[in-house]
């Protein structure tokens, strides 16, 4: 078997992690490592005995010998990387995310199927042993259908306010940091496992240091643990230390949590399934063991052993039993798997590729979608929600009396009269004019979004640092300009060709979301709203309905009545229609029933049937 030459690009935590297991990886030689600096670079090399070293990967790029890249770099260079190693002709192994943005995701996606490279994405725990033997038990019906997916995972490195990684920083990391760190570790395990599909998500995100101490020299993945000594600057924080998601998954449906500010749990991934047969829960600090739970027989508590484990799952654990493999190992086999299929071009591959690396973005978008939106308006993809009030009850009733008052008009010209029918369903309809037109006419399906427009970017609810939410929108190109120029000041951003049109901004959504979301966290309403009204942008304030009650457009106008109800007083609105010189009549609220006999008699119901129907506990005694 031909040797393969390889590269890797990074010298951080993960760098050192894919350095140490390649050298486990047999027929492989690793033949250059890149880094930010040439000490970086040369210290990596001296390590782990690797005569070539760079401070440019382009040079890794562009030296025809090397078969493979490995990407260990923070998450921003990961598309540059990939893009350029896969247009050179090389294997790519990426670590995660894939790409800041599923539009990226989708550009590597093509490209490597267009160029039959390997692609792969380092969801390197699928490979605990104890997690493959799951899976195979899953797949044998040894746990019936699935109905309950649930778990966390859980770490502490970022507890204390002092803190700091370059994952805080959006513009390195994107526009999530834990959801995209480790919460995307759990769902590419529960997809793996369960062989289900995230079909609906409903998350909230939430950011506990609005600000963290900044070293002034930097710092470095779980170095920060030892405590931030020296001077640091206060850095305002706009990603997440705290996630929770609800799911679905086809029938089955899950929750899970994903933390960095859990005290005590240091890497502690936990995956749960229950099936109709029974259910299971691997662990990742004692992955050795597999609990199995039952209805109607004493649990088990499997450990690690390939002679005791499905005949599928054993390939994933060299060790005999009591000798225990962890997460160095995870790499090793990910990695073994990864090359054989570079040698064996028939292979099916047997680990994550660029697809699932797309997948993970798209779930995360909806999470970001969902908990950026703060409210049921719209539902989002994958999930449809029912709007709060009873619209489809209120346009209908509208489109009635409409229809009553043009069929006064015609008797009133013409003497005759009319019948009237409103449909419930009609009257939605007509309220869809524009998604329907859409459709129609390009053949899309317009995907919901929340708070925001699918046709107009940014538009959106945004939270603030005085804990309070904005709606911000553009309606066309002019807006954006002057939104990103006058108000978030990122000229950058104007003159960015992605962004000029709002066709092409539609499609980079959540990227332009980040950015305005970022600058709406560092200042508070009132800011926000004075630079909006400013420079001519679209503004107004979220509020609850507790919020709503205290309007100050309600009090000013003096919009509320007291009056009577079975109850005792109560406040109630004037109806929306102002006419001058009259006030509206706000009679009492009646009681249940308490019209119910006139009606009937208005209807032509004689006095007899009215005693009857009370004879018979129909009516009540009004």
């Amino acid at each position: 078997m031909d040797r393969i030459r390889t590269a890797v690009i990074g010298t951080g935590f993960m760098g050192r992690v894919h350095l140490e297991a390649l050298r486990r990886v047999e027929n492989i030689d690793v033949v250059e490592v890149a880094a930010t600096g040439l000490d970086k670079a040369r210290a990596a090399g001296a390590g782990y005995n690797v005569l070539n070293v760079t401070d440019d990967w382009h040079d890794v790029i562009n030296d025809p010998s090397i078969d493979a890249v490995h990407i260990t770099t923070p998450n921003v260079s990961h598309f540059p990387i990939a893009k350029a190693a896969l247009e050179a002709g090389k294997h790519v192994l990426c670590e995660k995310p894939l790409a800041m943005s599923v539009a990226e995701a989708q550009e590597l996606t093509a490209l490597v199927a267009r160029k039959n490279l390997r692609g792969g994405l380092n969801h390197n725990l699928r490979y605990y042993p104890m997690v493959q033997q799951m899976r195979r038990m899953r797949e044998a019906g040894e746990f019936g259908d699935i109905l309950v997916v649930q778990g966390t995972y859980s770490q502490d490195w970022m507890l204390y306010e002092n803190d700091w990684n370059w994952r805080v920083d959006p513009k390195v990391s994107g526009p999530s940091r834990v959801m995209a760190d480790i919460g995307s570790h759990f769902f590419d395990m529960a997809e793996h496992v369960t062989g289900l599909k995230v079909s609906a998500v409903c998350s909230d995100l939430q950011i506990f240091y609005p600000t963290r101490k900044q070293p002034k020299g930097g710092g470095e993945s779980f170095s920060g643990k030892l405590g931030a000594s020296g001077e640091t600057v206060d850095t305002p924080i706009v990603t997440e230390d705290f996630g929770a998601t609800l799911f679905h998954m086809g029938r089955a449906r899950g929750a899970m949590t994903a933390s960095q500010v859990s005290a005590g749990r240091k890497n502690g991934l936990v995956l749960e399934i229950y099936g109709t047969k029974g259910g299971a829960t691997w662990r990742q600090e004692s992955p050795e063991e597999l609990w199995l739970g039952h209805r109607d027989a004493p649990n088990q508590l499997l450990l690690k052993d390939p002679s005791l484990m499905n005949e599928e799952a054993r390939g994933y654990a060299d060790y005999p039993g009591g000798h225990a493999e962890g997460y160095p190992d995870t790499f090793k086999q990910l990695f073994r798997r990864f090359y054989a299929s570079i040698s064996d071009p028939s292979m099916t591959p047997d680990y994550p590729q660029m697809a699932d690396g797309l997948r993970q973005l798209k779930i995360l978008d909806a999470e970001l979608a969902s908990h950026i939106a703060r409210a049921q308006a719209s539902g989002l993809p994958g999930a449809p929600a029912k709007p709060g009030p009873p619209f489809a009850d209120g346009v209908t009733g509208l489109y009635a009396a409409l229809a009553i008052l043009a069929a006064l008009q015609e008797r009133h010209v013409t003497g005759l009269g009319a019948q009237i029918a409103v449909s419930l369903f009609d009257a939605m309809i007509e309220m869809m004019g524009y998604p329907l037109t859409w459709t129609a006419y390009t053949g899309v399906d317009q995907q919901p979004v929340g708070m925001g427009s699918p046709a107009a970017v940014p538009y959106g609810a945004y939270p603030t640092a005085d804990g309070r939410t904005v709606v911000l929108g553009t309606t066309n190109d002019g807006e954006w300009q002057r939104l990103a120029r006058e108000v978030i000041d990122r000229p950058d951003l104007a003159d960015d060709e992605r962004y000029l049109r709002n066709s092409d901004r539609v499609r980079h959504r959540a990227e332009l979301d980040l950015a305005v979301g970022a600058w709406c966290a560092k200042h508070d309403l009132a800011t926000i709203q004075a630079a909006a009204d400013e420079a001519g942008i679209g503004n107004s304030t979220y509020r609850s309905a507790a919020e709503v009650v205290e309007h100050p457009h309600l009090l000013a106008r003096d919009r509320w009545r007291e009056v009577d109800s079975p109850v005792g007083p109560v406040r109630g609105l004037l109806p929306p229609m102002l006419f001058a010189g009259r006030t509206a009549p706000m009679g009492a609220v009646p009681a249940l029933g308490q019209h119910t006999a006139a009606v009937l008699l208005e209807l032509g119901v004689g006095a007899a049937e009215l005693a009857a129907l009370r004879e018979s506990g129909v009516l009540g005694v009004t």
